[in-house]
């Protein structure tokens, strides 16, 4: 992915070459034998700059990288939606400053709240 904005768009030489991963360790059928491939073919992880220019990637693949990805298919490599409800929470802290915990019993259930005020 690039960031534009603060939004996250898809790089379509990534995608591809994710959706040629998977299609090789399908081919080969272990991840030291995609490994062995990948090696032997030259293709390294993507050259890319993090938020302050330091340049990372370009090197070899390791399995870690490979387990990694592999145990994580999204829409752009499966064609399927990976899951259905993302709920995204933070600390939450009641009237009085103190944190929300249910063994203090001052919690409020977020999806009634999301029913009451949206989200």
């Amino acid at each position: 992915y690039r960031v534009e904005g603060r939004a996250l768009h898809v790089v379509e030489e990534h995608a591809a070459l994710v959706r040629a991963i998977f299609a090789g360790y399908l081919a080969h059928g272990t991840v030291a034998a995609l490994k062995q491939d990948l090696d032997a073919q030259g293709i390294t992880l993507p050259a890319r700059r993090d938020g302050v220019e330091r340049e990372t990637g370009g090197g070899p693949f390791s399995r870690g990288h490979l387990y990694k990805l592999l145990g994580n298919p999204g829409l752009h490599v499966t064609g399927e939606v990976p899951f259905d409800t993302v709920y995204l929470h933070t600390l939450v802290r009641d009237a009085s400053g103190a944190k929300m915990s249910k063994s203090k019993g001052n919690v409020v259930d977020p999806l009634d709240l999301i029913e009451q005020v949206g989200a």
